[in-house]
């Protein structure tokens, strides 16, 4: 904060399902002697985090069924939309490329910001202002941030829905989120904001006008705290949580559905990060993790949000004065934590008990089928632990899914990290994560080559879609 000159901050950091720590400095309004000091119950603009409500309301209608695709073209909803095209393409502008700043539209509205909740500034006007201007870039080529882009899918989410943008993040969003605190209602708010700041050219500090966003909403027009946006990162960290009335973690998107907007849509500055819906997602190297960020900024504030699903680990930082940054300290932050959480998570693990097969023995031999050999045996340091030999590569068997409701499954693993910390995921190729399935000996079952009598073992097994019979 000395750095910077910021004289008022909120931080936040959330662990699995609850807060572990936050804290605020400065005052609620810093021009003000007098003023209370900050807490995280205040409230700031957040700005382009409100991009995150926004394709969570795309993915819903999804799923759902009032929207076909995330690739149906946007002027299924609002017909009149044109922009002229330079470019060799008859593709038009679809959904997802609005969400992932794929489309090649213009960043902000064409209005200007002080009219954005005028007549000078609706579905219409818009329009007409777009159908004389060029699109920068044709589809896919380049990611290019766009507001204005974002407030036309958020338009026509809320025509695919038949209720009002606002209106419908509200009742289906932040409601059930719990999140009761947050609003595009500047009035409701207005006692408990906290000032943002800027400074002028003398280098003095000055309170900017806030003008409501109006048709630009989608883009980044709600208000929130730092008690609600912990509420929100427990939700997205929780993601194979299913609904349930012991654990409070709501059923916004099927885990699926949550997995899907998480992952990349293109790749940018050499792979190292790469834009999502609705997440921008950097590679930490220090700690060997991908961070899911989502920044919001807004004259005189700025925040920051920053998840490392991995360890279910999320940071959520606000500044009231508006700097130049692009994390927010977010990385700083990551550093110190993740270190210890890689050290506390590893120290808890048991995968001895987790590894344990019942009736093991049933799968013990060789398999075969026209050069295929495989060989399942007991581990060297645990007589209920498998592994299964194919050619030079030795892997892990596993219990199907770590239950005994389907002894005659296994599963095939290399590495298996959810077994040493909650909700690790890696990338697994080849053999990983498959399952082995064993039909017990059959002496009627004319397609075995076993020579075994023995009703106890496995006859055969299905091993990467292929028929091995024991020797």
């Amino acid at each position: 904060m000395v750095q910077f000159q910021i004289p008022s901050f909120m931080a936040v950091i959330v662990y699995n399902n609850e807060i572990v720590w936050s804290k605020s400095y400065g005052k609620v309004n810093p021009l003000n002697s007098t003023s209370p000091d900050l807490s995280i119950e205040n409230h700031i603009r957040i700005g382009s985090i409100t991009k995150v409500f926004t394709d969570m309301m795309m993915y819903q209608l999804r799923d759902e069924g009032l929207i076909e695709s995330l690739d149906d073209e946007f002027i299924k909803y609002f017909p009149e939309f044109q922009i002229k095209n330079i470019y060799n393409t008859n593709r038009t502008i679809t959904l997802r490329q609005l969400a992932s700043h794929q489309s090649g539209l213009p960043r902000e509205l064409p209005c200007q910001k002080d009219q954005y909740a005028t007549v000078n500034c609706t579905v219409d006007a818009v329009f007409q202002k777009l159908a004389n201007q060029y699109l920068l870039l044709p589809q896919y080529s380049t990611t290019h941030y766009s507001n204005l882009g974002v407030s036309l899918l958020g338009r026509a989410l809320s025509k695919a829905s038949g209720i009002e943008y606002e209106d419908y993040i509200q009742q289906y969003i932040l409601e059930p989120l719990g999140m009761y605190n947050t609003t595009f209602n500047y009035t409701n708010i207005r006692d408990s904001l906290a000032v943002g700041l800027q400074t002028n050219s003398d280098g003095d500090y000055y309170q900017p006008p806030i003008y409501p966003l109006g048709w630009g909403t989608p883009a980044g027009g709600l208000f929130s705290n730092g008690i609600d946006m912990s509420k929100l990162m427990i939700y997205l960290l929780n993601d194979n949580i299913l609904p349930d009335t012991s654990n409070n973690i709501p059923n916004i998107l099927d885990p699926s559905t949550l997995n899907e907007a998480f992952m990349p849509v293109n790749l940018v500055n050499g792979g190292s990060s790469s834009y999502g819906t609705p997440f921008e997602m950097y590679y930490n190297d220090d700690n060997q993790v991908w961070m899911r960020d989502k920044m919001g900024i807004e004259l005189g504030y700025i925040s920051n949000m920053a998840l490392v699903r991995e360890y279910k680990l999320g940071v959520y930082f606000a500044s009231m004065f508006g700097i130049t940054s692009t994390d927010l300290f977010t990385g700083e932050a990551m550093n110190i934590l993740l270190p210890v959480y890689q050290f506390l998570l590893l120290s808890k693990s048991k995968p001895l008990e987790i590894y344990t097969i019942k009736n093991s023995q049933i799968f013990v031999g060789t398999y075969s089928y026209k050069g295929t050999i495989v060989e399942i045996k007991e581990a060297y340091e645990n007589p209920n632990e498998l592994i299964i030999n194919s050619g030079s590569t030795t892997y892990n068997l596993l219990p199907f899914d770590n239950v005994s409701s389907e002894p005659l499954i296994l599963r095939i693993e290399l590495s298996f990290p959810n077994n040493y910390w909650n909700n690790c995921k890696n990338v697994v190729d080849g053999k990983n994560f498959e399952f082995i399935y064993c039909t017990l000996n059959d002496n009627n079952n004319s397609g075995s080559n076993s020579n075994s009598s023995d009703n106890n073992q496995c006859s055969q097994i299905n091993y990467l879609g292929q028929d091995l019979y024991r020797q």
